[in-house]
């Protein structure tokens, strides 16, 4: 019998719509990756040779797409439909040998703020384990650092991130794949998604920054319908 990690997904279908949202809490970018492919990194690293995903009806197509494209991991996998009162394995709401376990999400905010503790838990992981010994890890291919910018640890930076001058990054912060950091701009314990400019001069503290909306959370304010000239989407080249 193959040794099968057993992986149960938390229903979020009507929490992520409530920001925005069409994809399951777990297929999230945490960092580098969806928090499910940690997972899967996990039951790499742990000799499994199956991944079994309990997961709710809503949720079952896009998982099942997504692990039919996992073609990195030498995993089979399983997607099927969570029987009611029936325990699951591992649950997929926090990263493998995470201390962090929280309690169930009662609104859309809440799974935000949990989005925001997993990247400081993964970014501090990265810093401690992989930087030591693979400095440019946490930036990706084709980025542009200004001379002048300054950068603290731990942070990460998609491909193609360009930082302009005067820019403050870090610490606890992400920069998603080519989005553009104007001048002057300081950003601190934060995640910016993929494709975002933001416009020069403006400081973020403890936020989430994406084309469409700003979330605070450390004081859980969501501002939706940011105006295109404050923040904004940027395609990728």
């Amino acid at each position: 019998m193959k040794k099968t990690l057993l992986l149960d997904v938390p229903p979020t279908a009507k929490l992520t719509s409530q920001v925005g949202r069409d994809i399951p809490f777990c297929l999230w970018h945490v960092v580098e990756k969806p928090l499910l492919h940690h997972w899967f990194d996990f039951a790499v690293d742990n000799a499994f040779l199956a991944v079994e995903i309990t997961c709710t009806k809503e949720d079952r197509k896009l998982i099942l797409a997504n692990t039919e494209q996992a073609t990195l991991w030498p995993l089979e996998f399983t997607v099927s439909e969570k029987p009611e009162n029936v325990p699951g394995g591992f649950s997929v709401n926090t990263l493998p040998h995470s201390e962090y376990h929280p309690e169930p999400a009662i609104n859309g905010n809440d799974l935000l703020v949990q989005h925001s503790d997993l990247v400081r838990q993964r970014l501090r992981y990265i810093w401690k384990t992989i930087v030591p010994e693979h400095p440019y890890y946490v930036v990706g291919h084709n980025c542009y650092i200004h001379p002048d910018a300054e950068l603290e640890g731990p942070f990460w930076l998609g491909e193609g991130v360009i930082i302009e001058e005067g820019v403050v990054i870090g610490p606890n912060t992400c920069i998603g794949k080519h989005s553009r950091i104007a001048p002057g701009v300081t950003i601190k314990d934060t995640c910016v998604a993929p494709n975002v400019t933001v416009s020069p001069g403006l400081k973020f503290q403890s936020h989430l920054v994406e084309p469409h909306q700003i979330f605070n959370h450390a004081r859980r304010i969501l501002h939706p319908r940011i105006a295109p000239d404050v923040v904004d989407y940027r395609a990728a080249a």
